[in-house]
């Protein structure tokens, strides 16, 4: 028997295992974990970002946009529907300068009146945008394009 969480497995073979013991396939078999550990994440290598939302008791009023000002390009998130819920999404992204645009469609912000609601947007584990108390809309940029050569 193999040492818990060990698994044992029957096989042909030559060479005993330690801990593990049993009649497989020419009388040997060996351990192992049937839950190996995950790698590590790949490292992010140009500009890891991470957008927290955490929505207010309207949840579907709450937007946002991520833009790569070097080349247009946009990230925009699906639509929100858990009521006071932290809502964490991480990108890998390229050097560039961003314009993060958070927005309210009432027009009454993510705090204070209707929750508690907030934002955060880290950049390679740096705050460059926050808040919650705002009427329709806030833009931040942050990054350079200049960073991209």
């Amino acid at each position: 028997d193999c040492e818990s969480p060990l698994k044992c497995f029957q096989r042909g073979g030559t060479q005993s295992v330690p801990g593990c013991t049993g009649t497989g396939i020419s009388g040997k078999d060996y351990c192992y974990d049937p839950n190996p550990p995950t790698p590590p994440p790949t490292p992010c290598p140009d500009m890891e970002i991470v957008v927290n939302i955490l929505t207010d008791k309207y949840p579907e009023e709450t937007s946002w946009t991520l833009t790569n000002n070097c080349d247009g390009s946009e990230i925009t998130p699906g639509e929100y529907v858990q009521k006071e819920f932290s809502h964490v999404q991480p990108y890998c992204l390229p050097l560039g300068e961003y314009t993060f645009v958070m927005e309210d469609a009432y027009g009454d912000g993510i705090c204070c009146v209707y929750g508690s609601g907030s934002y955060e947007v880290t950049s390679n584990g740096e705050s460059v945008a926050s808040g919650g108390e705002f009427d329709g809309s806030e833009a931040t940029t942050f990054g350079s394009c200049s960073a991209t050569s």
